[in-house]
């Protein structure tokens, strides 16, 4: 495992909802320099999403974070990555609050 493999690792595991925010911006920045066929790369896009389901700070957030992860992780969204994410917006989708900040996103 290389340097930068281990740094993102440890990003990961020192991850809480105080300082998700940043610690998913700078690893979703990270994962724009990895190359495709890496195997960290991989990793870091299920890392990336499982932060983003555990530790999201409003629903805003949480949907246009995914939105970028989906682009950014291109071939490597896995379809249990895709199920996650619907079964978090059907939980909330009864929430008006949920529905209108979804709905200006897209």
């Amino acid at each position: 495992m290389t340097l930068k493999a281990k740094t993102l690792d440890l990003l990961v595991k020192m991850t809480n909802k105080k300082n998700v925010e940043a610690i998913v911006e700078k690893l979703m920045e990270n994962l724009k320099t990895i190359p495709s066929e890496s195997k960290v790369k991989k990793e870091l896009v299920a890392n990336i999403n499982e932060l983003v389901i555990k530790f999201s700070p409003n629903q805003t957030w949480f949907v246009r974070t995914m939105n970028k992860l989906f682009s950014a992780g291109g071939d490597l969204i896995t379809s249990d990555i895709t199920n996650k994410f619907i079964k978090v917006v059907c939980k909330k989708i009864d929430k008006e609050k949920f529905k209108e900040s979804t709905i200006k996103i897209y």
